[in-house]
């Protein structure tokens, strides 16, 4: 395969954003998954709202407890990009009202560490899958549109 290909084909994979501040955590997240889709990694909320800043990612798996700014950082400001992403949210905080919270501030989903990669990537799969099915529906929508 060459460049142009592999670029190509980096280019029709989904993006995904991996919000984590412990680095072993996620370099596993990171390696597990490069081989579905394209991941960038950062460790802190702060670092997280700089990258989205400049790049467009579709996912944003999001640990909610790091230090220079928390996930409800991030999910606060999600709105003021122009494509925004879905949020899976990957944390140890087993609390209702903190699970009810990330969910109004638009996550997705919620997974509690330890989690399974099975069940991680089942959600994800998910995720990606409303996305795929959003984008199908746009396009049709926009045909019959231009065709009417």
């Amino acid at each position: 395969m060459d460049l142009i290909q592999m670029m190509k084909g980096e280019l029709d994979m989904m993006r995904v954003l991996i919000v984590e501040d412990d680095s072993r955590f996620r370099a596993s997240l990171a390696a597990t998954l490069s081989d579905e889709y394209v991941v960038h990694s950062v460790s802190s909320g702060r670092a997280a709202v700089e990258f989205l800043a400049k790049y467009c990612v579709d996912v944003i798996l999001l640990d909610m407890r790091m230090d220079e700014g928390d996930g409800f950082f991030v999910l606060g400001r999600l709105g003021n990009l122009a494509m925004t992403p879905k949020v899976l949210v990957i944390s140890g905080l087993d609390d209702i009202g903190k699970v009810t919270k990330a969910m109004r501030l638009g996550a997705h989903d919620y997974l509690v560490k330890p989690v399974s990669l099975a069940t991680l990537k089942g959600s994800l799969r998910h995720l990606v899958g409303m996305d795929a099915h959003h984008r199908t529906s746009g396009v049709r929508r926009e045909l019959m549109t231009a065709s009417a």
